[in-house]
């Protein structure tokens, strides 16, 4: 009769813990690549259209905006020096191309398709950038910093100015949130 070698303890089957270890990675891998919870959903309609933008301004602001393919965002000076950062996330099967910032004082950084992160400063002269957002998206997720702070109120939204109630906020294809409806009459 053979002899089990002492160097094999779970001859025939995986350890306890590689298994667990397997389960886990899969389901990390499974999760979504981002995690902001509750988002502002607003309709993607109304990003269209180009804001008038007068430069300075009396207090820093946001415009974001979708003209001729491109969405475009801007960051209004008002000739003090800003820090500025935040995400551009297209969900779905979304996909960023030709992303070209305003200025070189603005970072940008693109490690997967999906998803633009960039940070910089505004002082004087208009800074931002513009990007193609293709392929077959369900959303787009706007994440974005002044000074380290999410100020939604600042985030002008297409010609008519919106802004959202809380960043992130997310511009869907299949509608809006109840409460943005509510507060806008519809």
């Amino acid at each position: 009769m053979a002899r089990k070698s002492r160097h094999l303890p779970f001859e025939g089957r995986r350890p306890a813990f590689r298994h667990s270890l397997a389960t886990i990675l899969a389901i990390l891998l499974a999760l979504p690549t981002h995690s902001f919870g509750r988002l502002d959903r607003l309709p993607f309609g109304l990003l269209y259209g180009a804001p008038k933008i007068t430069v300075p301004a009396e207090q820093i602001y946001v415009r974001l905006w979708s003209e001729g393919g491109r969405i475009h965002l801007r960051f209004v000076p008002d000739n003090e020096t800003h820090e500025i950062s935040g995400s551009l996330i297209a969900t779905g099967r979304g996909v960023f191309k030709d992303t070209a910032p305003l200025s070189e004082k603005l970072r940008i950084r693109q490690q997967r398709p999906s998803r633009i992160d960039f940070d910089g400063t505004s002082e004087t002269s208009l800074n931002g950038l513009d990007v193609i957002l293709a392929g077959d998206f369900q959303s787009l997720i706007v994440d974005i910093k002044v000074d380290g702070r999410q100020m939604p109120r600042r985030l002008r939204i297409g010609s008519d100015q919106d802004s959202p109630t809380k960043l992130p906020v997310e511009f869907g294809l299949g509608g809006a949130d109840e409460t943005w409806l509510d507060r806008f009459g519809f």
